[in-house]
């Protein structure tokens, strides 16, 4: 990880930590400010939308080492932003998970529309038929369902229905819920 330069600063009970890197490339991170004096004894980069250090000959992320100085996380366990914004590093925002309930958190981005996708995650219009919207979903691995319907809503309703059942808390779009009254 090439070296950047670390800065500080803070508002109410929030500090953030701004990174800029030796292109000048800057990004800007936040965590609670009681952990402000352990952060600030490491020196932080910026790797694939994460901010890491290096401690005993390995990296970790700022998520990781929040949660390790004040829970009790097991080698092995991984860490969750609930809201997939990795800058959002507030003790709030970050749970402990499996690897399986982390991927499903994943915020992907959705098939665009001119592949016969829309803005929701599996659901897309079915090219088989004409006037058919597709729901489908993969969980555990390898078990999934899919299902046909001739109106896009229900083809939406369907797949947010999945994700709650299977998913959880770690639905990806479980803030469309309140819209679809799910």
């Amino acid at each position: 990880m090439k070296k950047s330069l670390n800065k500080y600063y803070f508002d109410k009970e929030v500090c953030f930590l701004e990174i800029t890197r030796t292109n000048l490339e800057t990004h800007t991170f936040f965590f609670d400010k009681k952990f402000y004096e352990q952060v600030s004894s490491h020196h932080w980069g910026y790797s694939a939308g994460y901010a890491c250090s290096e401690m005993n000959n390995k990296y970790i992320g700022l998520h990781v080492f929040l949660i390790k100085i004040s829970n009790n996380f097991i080698e092995g366990d991984f860490v969750d932003h609930i809201d997939g914004n990795t800058k959002n590093n507030l003790l709030s925002n970050l749970r402990i998970c499996t690897h399986q309930e982390n991927c499903r958190n994943t915020h992907k981005r959705p098939m665009p529309n001119h592949l016969g996708g829309n803005k929701i995650i599996g659901v897309r219009k079915d090219p088989r038929c004409a006037n058919s919207w597709r729901a489908q979903i993969y969980y555990d691995k390898k078990k999934h369902k899919e299902k046909t319907f001739r109106d896009e809503k229900e083809a939406i309703i369907q797949r947010l229905k999945w994700e709650k059942e299977f998913f959880g808390e770690f639905a990806p779009q479980r803030f469309l819920f309140p819209l679809y009254n799910i």
